[in-house]
Order: C-alpha cells, then sequence, then structure tokens
C-alpha cells in the first residue's frame, strides 16, 4: 500500500455496529471490514439490523481458518468432551460457558 492505512476498531453487539458501519460507508474504496461468521447468523440473532443483508459488501479474500480449544478446569467433573455431553443431556441448559459471542462460532458450537 503507498498510503497510511488507519485501524478503527468497533466491538460490540455481535460486530453489528462495525458492519453497518462498513456496509453503510461511501463506497470509495477506502474501507475494510474483517468479518467472521457473525455475519451471516446476525440476521437470524437479531431482530434489527442497521444495515441491509440483502446487499451484502463482497468478499476479497479468505484470510484463513482459527483452531478452537474446549478447555475446563483440571479440579471440575469433566475430562472428556464425553462427559460434557452426558452432563449436558442430564441437564439440559445448566452447563454455563464462555464464548466471543451471540451468534459466534464458538457459541454455535457449544450449544450443538
Amino acid at each position: 500500500m503507498q498510503q497510511p492505512v488507519v485501524v478503527e476498531n468497533k466491538p460490540s453487539a455481535g460486530v453489528l455496529i462495525g458492519t453497518a458501519a462498513v456496509v453503510n460507508a461511501e463506497a470509495n474504496g477506502q474501507t475494510l471490514l474483517f468479518q467472521s461468521v457473525t455475519f451471516a447468523t446476525n440476521p437470524a440473532t437479531y431482530k434489527k439490523l442497521h444495515y441491509e443483508f440483502s446487499k451484502p459488501p463482497i468478499n476479497v479474500s479468505y484470510l484463513g481458518d482459527t483452531p478452537y480449544a474446549l478447555v475446563t478446569s483440571p479440579d471440575g467433573p469433566y475430562k472428556s468432551i464425553k462427559d460434557i455431553v452426558s452432563a449436558a443431556r442430564a441437564k439440559p441448559g445448566e452447563i454455563l460457558f464462555a464464548s466471543l459471542g451471540v451468534g459466534s462460532s464458538t457459541q454455535l458450537y457449544l450449544l450443538l
């Protein structure tokens, strides 16, 4: 690039604010969005979007994969994924977990 680049992080609300800022920005080739699966899940997750999902921005490049790890306390009751699945089936909705946010890939993986 022959010019300075300014990164403006706009985190929050399943990246709704940042996505809306880019989708609604002037189409001058100067505004880029680094997005994940939440762009596809947000219309099903939120009642109101501040952008038109039917007119999405175009994909310029695939940037890569992100590996995920499922971790828990070594002193806890779960020693394997089988233990977690068994507990979740025995007590639906009672296992607490943390994810990247509503509609994120980590939330979807854990809900499945």
